[in-house]
């Protein structure tokens, strides 16, 4: 790549000519030679290449100082230093860059670091440690870094050679490129999506600091319908959970989307029938109002999810005397996998630990006698005044279960002739809460699709899966917003429930607070929630 080396040669001569000026920030003097330099770079590849300091109003260490736009996507980020500082993060030995680093390690798939004369390169990949686990590592250098020869700030013909423009090219190259990864099962894939999951919740939260944003705006009216005592931070992690979610779920019920062609519009149309409240999500973020203030997060999670292959992750490789293929359900435990790896802390509190089938089942087989010969009702489940309630339903293994066995049971009796009608009560009598968008999106999809697949006939309204705070008072009143017109109707619908249906069967396993015996002291240094498990 012989022909780049003017381009260098160039840069190198900025940024000296800048330093020959005694004063001013060393870190900004390298700003502008750099946004040339990829601009110039960019063209040789008949790319349109632009830095954008997007943060420029937050703390300088909590962002990195550009994103880097490719064709107007968004491919990475670049985190200057001043020059002579060095750049190679292996070398910090301690205090605020190795600690910056570290979160930029974690936060940010691919970005480079450089103070003009060092340069490396970071970026996501996956390394399978074997066949079934396959699990995801931290960043990688790709390559290694490295070091021009001469001091930028010196300049002259001795700072550039033709050796390191080709490495630099190379590196350059590679950047602008960043193919995303193409998780091949649910564990890889939470390790994906969680770092761009974090991107987009620092970049809202940063966001709803301006009391004048359109999404501040929106989150007052988020509150007010659904969690009125949530903070900035509270609706920053939701609102981050619900893009990613609803982005996923989108790629997973229509393969048909081309690889690049996923964005919030095509994700919008295809849940707008089944996942109305996800859809309305989707559809504020096409809103060039918000595609200004949190555009970058939203691309990046848009372009990963867009490499996800649905078809791949429906299987597995399973270990034995010979090592065969089996079909499994991705997100039964993906939630789980996906707050280990975006927030293990929150899913502590939270409680997303994942009740086993065979103790579901066995409940399940219990309450069905119970039904039958305590309180004399023939068919169990199906029969005229049992209505159900989980409150607490996580991705819907408890509904699938009664759902699975009670149909089970009542075709045995009657025949294969009556599984419609009966799978179309259930739809009407079971109803289920659930607090977190990741799990109460993935039993809305599971529960309606198993209820369609029984031929039922589904409510008008959809089945009965409410996104909802199962605490939260039935007299509280419900709010109409504009632009959020799904979320209202959803917080209402959840509120008859609770205030005028007659529930036989409430059935699940709640989160519990295994702080409730300690000592006052001791709950407040935990911060009280801590440690509520879903066992």
């Amino acid at each position: 790549m012989a022909e780049m080396y003017p381009l260098f040669k160039k840069f190198v001569d900025d940024v000296a000519r800048l330093f020959k000026n005694p004063g001013g920030d060393p870190e900004d003097k390298l700003k502008g030679p750099i946004q040339t330099l990829f601009a110039d770079f960019g063209r040789t590849l008949r790319k349109d290449v632009a830095l954008n300091n997007e943060f420029r109003d937050v703390e300088i260490s909590a962002r990195p100082d550009f994103g880097v736009y490719v064709d107007g996507q968004l491919r990475g980020y670049i985190e200057l230093k001043a020059p002579g500082k060095g750049a190679n993060p292996d070398s910090f030995k301690g205090g605020h860059d190795l600690s910056q680093w570290k979160k930029f390690r974690d936060e940010y798939s691919n970005i480079i670091y450089t103070d003009g004369n060092e340069w490396s390169w970071y970026r996501r990949t996956i390394v399978e440690t074997d066949a079934v686990t396959r699990v995801a590592v931290p960043l990688v250098k790709q390559p290694q870094s490295f070091a021009i020869p001469g001091d930028v700030r010196q300049g002259g013909d001795g700072a550039i050679n033709l050796a390191v423009a080709d490495s630099l090219s190379v590196m350059l190259a590679g950047f602008f490129e960043n193919l995303p990864i193409v998780p091949k099962n649910a564990k890889q894939l939470a390790h994906v999506l969680a770092p761009h999951c974090r991107n987009l919740r620092k970049t809202v939260r940063w966001v709803l600091n301006r009391p004048d944003s359109f999404l501040a705006e929106q989150a007052q009216g988020w509150r007010e319908i659904l969690f009125s005592d949530a903070d900035d931070d509270q609706f920053a992690d939701a609102f981050a959970q619900t893009v990613t979610y609803a982005l996923l779920l989108a790629r997973l019920e229509n393969d048909k989307i081309p690889r690049d062609g996923l964005d919030c519009q095509s994700a919008a149309a295809t849940l707008r029938k089944g996942h109305e409240l996800l859809s309305e999500v989707l559809w504020l973020l096409t809103s060039e109002d918000v595609r200004n203030e949190i555009g970058g997060g939203v691309q990046l999670l848009e372009q990963a999810i867009g490499a996800v292959d649905p078809a791949a992750l429906k299987r597995r490789r399973v270990k034995g005397k010979h090592i065969q293929e089996e079909e499994y359900d991705p997100l039964i435990y993906f939630y789980e996998d996906f707050l280990s790896a975006y927030d293990p802390e929150l899913r502590k509190n939270r409680g997303v630990y994942y009740t086993p089938k065979e103790v579901v089942h066995a409940q399940t087989v219990i309450i069905d006698e119970l039904l039958r010969k305590e309180l004399k009702k023939k068919d169990g489940f199906i029969s005229d005044g049992v209505v159900v309630l989980d409150p607490a339903v996580g991705t819907g293994t408890y509904p699938l279960t009664i759902i699975s066995h009670a149909l089970d049971s009542y075709c045995a009796r009657y025949g294969e002739e009556e599984l419609a009608g009966a799978a179309t009560y259930l739809s009407e009598n079971i109803h289920a809460f659930e607090i977190l968008v990741g799990p109460y999106a993935v039993a809305q999809m599971r529960i309606s699709q198993e209820l369609r697949s029984a031929g039922a006939q589904i409510p008008k309204d959809g089945v009965h899966v409410y996104f909802t705070d199962t605490l939260e008072s039935p007299d509280k009143p419900s709010t109409l917003f504009a632009g959020l017109k799904r979320l209202s109707q959803e917080h209402e619908r959840a509120r008859q429930i609770k205030q005028s249906t007659r529930v036989l069967v409430c059935v699940g396993n709640p989160p519990y607070d295994r702080e409730q015996n300690k000592p006052d002291q001791e709950k407040e240094r935990r911060k009280g929630g801590m440690g509520t498990i879903r066992r």
